[in-house]
């Protein structure tokens, strides 16, 4: 999947160092429950994953649906 930035968006938030997965909060993993470790920049930290999986990362720095939640992605198949 390809991830959608607005600008220079960013955000605190927590990361897994077990599994690598993403959150804004919390304290323990919610894929395999390890204790999870405070990052500055969530928002870069998906963006290396995204882009070490594979994937493309897109800036948006026009006005936007995506000024308001700052992140969005680009899927495959209709997740609705």
């Amino acid at each position: 999947s390809d991830l959608v930035v607005a600008g220079s968006f960013s955000r605190p938030g927590v990361m897994c160092p077990e599994c690598g997965y993403l959150d804004r909060s919390g304290s323990n993993c919610q894929v395999c429950s390890a204790p999870m470790h405070e990052v500055v920049d969530v928002v870069g930290a998906l963006i290396d994953a995204t882009v070490e999986s594979g994937g493309a990362v897109h800036q948006v720095v026009v006005g936007s649906a995506l000024d308001r939640d700052g992140v969005g992605a680009l899927t495959r198949f209709d997740i609705g």
